[in-house]
């Protein structure tokens, strides 16, 4: 599968555009200055999450106050917001509406327990994230929690995102100082491996679209296998583990969901004829589903985007980076500058290149070409390929996919509130007037910036 097919028909775009325009450089590094200066709730500011002024209160009176303070001390909230869940169909927004679980603290002897927690904005929009402290009776309960695991946000714990695609020595499909294996270096058969190499043996299986053998090295039997199951970006390891466990006492009509939200259609485990099978969600449960977490079921995006050569190592964050490759030299925080090289698109049987000079697209075309191709479309003629191509990226039609990419850096930058990255890219000559499809310019959809943040673009884009 192609870069270019990988970005479309999978979850990997979302994830890629997220790390690259909602995590910068710049606020990695001065929200690691101040964590690290022991500055915890600075270091929340420079990462874009609002502290609830009650936090530190509600610790006190629940009796989590050392736990709190304690995990505070090494919350990395930049890396909260790198690995928070988003929507695969609508990148940058948060999946949740619900706060996002990070730790919970039972009160000693009491009927209490407390939460610290990342609310996204409503309805997953833009704008702040918000840290806070739930506190609750046990007996009362929350609906189903949505829990960040800690290796995820505790800089005592990020070591551990290498256990989820690897070992203690090691990131599958990878030498420790980062270099990735190379093809005689991978396991052309499951026969006989530890279980690193079984799981890039599998791993390797499932993407070339064999999920049956895939999933057959880990014990589990497939129903009905679709065509698209490889997208998913399942870890067979964990999902086997979970599987197997479950298999003990689940009732014959229950059924395990592999599920991120409303996200993907849904996947589940259940009852095969020798053990736990993989098969396509059905609703014939009567209520006896148990939903499983993204960390349990789910490959680590940074493991897929580095593995499938859609981002490099040194874009990482950089504990993740170090996390993943032991032995590799520490990276500096990166920003990411988008690619403006000429692209082509097909238009009347053929490839034309299409270029951006002076913050405006040039086509594979002269003025006068255009011209009489617009003047035919104003007498009712089709307009197609450049013609038509010019007209939708001022909001007026569809772009061809490598276009489409194009006009989603600066709306991507601007959801995120990464002005810093929108006039950088400004300056590097892009279209300033580019339209989003609902129609709607750059400065609509940075309604959510400062003020002084949204006049100071305005005179850029006026």
């Amino acid at each position: 599968m192609t870069v270019p097919e990988l970005l479309r028909i999978t979850h990997l775009d979302t994830e890629l555009r997220t790390r690259r325009c909602a995590v910068p450089g710049r606020m990695v590094e001065e929200a690691t200055r101040l964590r690290l200066a022991g500055d915890w709730a600075g270091a929340c500011a420079a990462a874009g999450i609002d502290v609830d002024e009650t936090l530190l209160w509600r610790a006190t009176e629940t009796g989590a106050e050392a736990r709190v303070a304690d995990d505070l001390r090494h919350l990395v909230p930049d890396l909260v917001r790198w690995h928070l869940f988003r929507r695969r169909r609508q990148p940058g927004r948060a999946a949740l509406r619900d706060p996002v679980v990070l730790a919970t603290y039972p009160r000693p002897g009491g009927a209490e327990r407390s939460r610290l927690c990342v609310t996204p904005p409503d309805r997953g929009g833009p704008g702040p994230l918000r840290l806070s402290l739930d506190v609750r009776r046990t007996a009362d309960g929350w609906r189903r929690e949505h829990r960040l695991d800690r290796m995820c946000w505790d800089a005592r714990a990020v070591g551990e995102l290498r256990l989820r695609c690897g070992d203690a020595t090691r990131t599958a499909c990878f030498h420790p100082d980062g270099r990735p294996l190379s093809a005689d270096e991978l396991p052309a058969s499951p026969d006989g491996l530890d279980p690193l190499r079984r799981l890039e043996w599998a791993t390797l299986r499932w993407d070339a679209g064999d999920v049956e053998a895939a999933a057959a090295v880990y014990g589990l039997e497939t129903i009905d296998a679709r065509p698209d199951w490889h997208q998913y970006p399942v870890a067979l390891d964990r999902t086997a583990e979970q599987a197997r466990d479950w298999w003990e006492t689940a009732p014959d009509s229950a059924a395990l969901v592999l599920t991120r939200w409303a996200d993907w259609s849904a996947m589940e485990v259940r009852r095969g004829r020798r053990g736990p099978a993989l098969a396509d969600y059905r609703e014939e449960h009567s209520g006896r589903t148990t939903g499983m977490a993204p960390g349990q079921w789910q490959r680590l995006p940074d493991w897929d985007l580095v593995r499938l050569g859609l981002l490099r190592p040194d874009e990482l964050h950089p504990l993740v980076h170090r996390a993943l490759f032991p032995l590799a030299p520490p990276i500096p925080p990166y920003t990411w500058s988008p690619d403006l090289s000429p692209v082509t698109i097909a238009c009347s049987g053929r490839r034309h290149e299409v270029s951006m000079v002076g913050g405006r697209l040039r086509f594979g075309h002269d003025e006068a070409d255009l011209d009489r191709e617009e003047a035919l479309a104003a007498l009712g003629g089709p307009r197609q390929g450049c013609a038509a191509a010019g007209r939708a990226w001022h909001g007026d039609g569809t772009l061809p996919p490598e276009l489409h990419r194009w006009r989603q850096y600066p709306f991507d930058l601007a959801f995120h509130g990464n002005l810093a990255g929108l006039e950088a890219l400004l300056d590097a000559g892009f279209d300033p007037h580019v339209r989003a499809e609902d129609g709607r310019g750059l400065l609509d959809h940075a309604h959510h910036l400062p003020a002084a943040a949204r006049r100071r673009l305005g005179s850029r884009l006026a």
